[in-house]
């Protein structure tokens, strides 16, 4: 980190070669000179960055700096004391306000903003819960897949699972990309309120298949899941998707055992599409 820092303030970034940094006598420690003596050459050579660009980066780190030096409560209450100016807190709001530390100062010393917003009471809304989303999506996933792995073993079959792209690989035959369906929203369909369901996670669309586990409306368990050919995912104009009753009801499973079944039932149908050829 003290590497990155050092070379986040080098001026030589600029086209500029700084003289007369620091003092040097004989038999004595080297002394560093205040800034009025430094002696600068500017133009020396073609600059990499704007000084616009280095002066917003000198800018963050003067925050970051300031930021260590103040205590959890002093950051804290400069946040809540934003707040109750404001009504409500975003990442623009803070931004704007030239007296307060950034939105990156936040996320070093208290993990990410989300973080600092829950040790001040302040709730932005579940649309803007992704850290705490994703992680629960992931923990899903990766529980999901275990299970598999372990009864497909259980059935003589290697499998192996990718978290980078949450995707299981049977055997070498058969691919299967796992996603989450997570209940977001209320909407309407023909006049009527009905609950709607957005994919997540799905990182690899290009497997052979796609399993996709539907949470109930709260998102604290699994209601049910779809087993179907990535070819075959309604992929909406803009690249979204979302479970509907009318476009996944013949791929619903129920349970994992039911899943299970149908996997193997299309791994059968690769081996024997592979050896036809």
């Amino acid at each position: 980190m003290q590497t990155v820092n050092i070379l986040l303030k080098n001026e030589k970034y600029l086209g500029q070669i700084v003289y007369n940094r620091r003092s040097y006598k004989l038999q004595k420690p080297p002394i560093d000179n205040p800034h009025e003596m430094w002696i600068r050459h500017e133009n020396a050579f073609t600059p990499l960055v704007s000084p616009e660009l280095f002066a917003k980066a000198q800018k963050v780190l003067s925050e970051v700096e300031c930021g260590r030096r103040r205590s959890d409560e002093e950051l804290l209450s400069q946040l809540k004391a934003l707040w109750r100016r404001k009504g409500h807190l975003s990442r623009d709001i803070i931004q704007a306000d030239k007296k307060m530390f950034s939105c990156t100062a936040y996320a070093r010393r208290f993990g990410s903003i989300m973080n600092a917003y829950d040790r001040i009471g302040f709730d932005p809304g579940p649309r803007f819960h992704f850290y705490g989303t994703g992680e629960k999506a992931n923990a899903v996933i990766q529980s999901t897949a275990n299970e598999l792995i372990a009864e497909l073993q259980r059935w003589g079959e290697k499998a192996t699972f990718l978290p980078e792209l949450n995707l299981l690989t049977i055997d070498g035959a058969l691919t299967v990309v796992i996603a989450t369906a997570w209940s977001v929203a209320d909407g309407t369909l023909d006049g009527r309120r009905h609950r709607r369901w957005h994919v997540r996670k799905l990182k690899f669309p290009r497997a052979d298949q796609a399993l996709i586990i539907r949470m109930q409306e709260a998102n604290a368990s699994i209601m049910d899941y779809f087993l179907l050919g990535t070819k075959n995912l309604p992929f909406t104009k803009d690249r979204k998707l979302r479970v509907s009753e009318l476009k996944f009801a013949d791929y619903r499973h129920g349970r994992l055992s039911s899943v299970l079944r149908a996997i193997y039932d299309r791994l059968r149908q690769s081996r024997d599409i592979q050896s036809s050829r």
